[in-house]
């Protein structure tokens, strides 16, 4: 065995080990030690936030008050009361089952798209009792390294449970290494990021995958009823689009506009258009990679021979009378599509299938929650986002399901104690 693997497995071994102590700590120590955590990288006079700040915004490409925005949304509802009541959660399937003790090690495989990802990837196994093993992406570690000196500030005890790693994802003797100890290994990524891990794994391994998503929008009818409703469904929309620069799993790439209304769809990507540019000056866009210029400019290209394209200074809507739907390349950059009638969504959404991990709603002001589950169970098969409403969509609540799975699923098990 290399030094670099020995090194890794003996790593491994110490998270390992500290799983005893975080185990005996208890549901409650866990979050507080959790909350403090993420406190001390949220809160604006916090030392250890400022510095993430301005890590995080050279790193990610995102700028500073857009990372401010992302840590804050991200990390601020993670409190030690909300943590404590997800802790609690999870529901034995019948009165003979007994909550199980946690694995030995959890490896959590990160992605390097949202700056954020990092807190509730490796925050929901610790929580539930779990030492952690992170391996984040080469090219950026900066959240998931600030989270282990916080955790470390936090509760010196506890932070021995969570260590970070980061090694190019093609050495495949280091994945060995990394992996060989694991009793869970939680994998969020690309499909084939994802696929290649699977099949690196023995079938005693629990796995918890997270592969590529992205998010949609809807806009009722009842949402364009009067010019301040429409005016509210466009300044939501274009914070869902401008969180992250549209690099996130929850993203909105497409949004369908339904006819009918006072507002049509076309003067609708108006409004979008007014309120991208207003966040222009309160949360900028970071740098645009070469790449996804590229991307764009075919992209927007499209979009000017389809409909009308309202282009602005870093973001564009593409106002479209009918057609496919086309996935962005992310960077503020929103396809709206007119739809005739709320039926026709199911099939509009077919296409996206699993991947679709959001649906954002706006529709008349007194909505109810029951009017979105009914939307909700006109999904076709295998579409399962979180449904919210515009302008929620990249701050998912705690408790919020992930792939349609509930936090704690492969993290929590049960004992049947069935008596005679």
């Amino acid at each position: 065995m290399s030094e670099p693997e020995s090194g890794l497995c003996a790593l491994a071994s110490s998270v390992a080990q500290a799983g005893e102590l975080l185990f005996d700590a208890g549901p409650e120590r866990r979050a507080r030690w959790l909350s403090s955590a993420f406190a001390f990288l949220s809160r604006a006079d916090s030392e250890l936030a400022r510095e993430a700040r301005g890590v995080l915004a050279s790193g990610s490409g995102l700028s500073e008050p857009m990372v401010a925005w992302a840590l804050e949304s991200a990390l601020a509802p993670l409190t030690f009361e909300a943590l404590c009541a997800l802790e609690r959660s999870p529901p034995a399937p019948h009165a003979s089952a007994v909550r199980a003790r946690p694995g030995r090690l959890c490896v959590v495989v990160l992605a390097g798209n949202v700056v954020t990802g990092a807190a509730r990837a490796v925050g929901l196994p610790l929580l539930f009792g779990w030492p952690v093993l992170a391996k984040a992406s080469s090219g950026d570690d900066a959240l998931a390294r600030l989270l282990e000196a916080a955790l470390a500030e936090s509760d010196p005890e506890l932070g021995d449970a969570y260590r970070v790693v980061s090694y190019p994802a093609e050495q495949q003797t280091l994945n060995a290494a990394l992996f060989e100890q694991a009793d869970a290994v939680a994998v969020y990524g690309s499909d084939r990021t994802v696929n290649d891990i699977r099949a690196q794994l023995s079938a005693t391994v629990g796995f918890i995958p997270h592969g590529h998503g992205l998010g949609a929008a809807f806009v009722a009818r009842g949402a364009l009823l009067s010019r301040e409703t429409a005016q509210l469904a466009a300044r939501g929309l274009a914070l869902d689009v401008a969180a992250y620069d549209q690099r996130g799993c929850l993203s909105p790439h497409l949004a369908w506009v339904e006819r009918g209304g006072l507002i049509s769809p076309a003067h609708f990507a108006e409004l979008v258009h007014a309120e991208l540019s207003l966040l222009r000056t309160t949360l900028p866009r970071g740098v645009l990679p070469l790449e996804a210029a590229s991307a764009q400019l075919s992209w927007r290209g499209i979009g000017a021979m389809r409909g009308t394209l309202l282009e602005g200074d870093g973001f564009a809507v593409s106002c479209e009378e009918a057609g496919p739907l086309r996935v962005s390349p992310g960077y503020r950059n929103l396809q709206l599509i007119a739809l005739e009638d709320a039926a026709q969504l199911p099939a509009k959404l077919a296409p996206l299938g699993v991947h679709l991990k959001c649906l954002g709603f706006a529709g008349a002001p007194e909505t109810s929650r029951g009017e979105l589950a009914a939307l909700a169970r006109t999904l076709p098969a295998r579409v399962a986002p979180r449904v919210c409403p515009v302008g929620q969509m990249q701050r998912p609540p705690v408790d919020a399901l992930h792939d349609a799975l509930a936090p704690w699923d492969g993290l929590v098990q049960w004992t049947d104690c069935q008596a005679q």
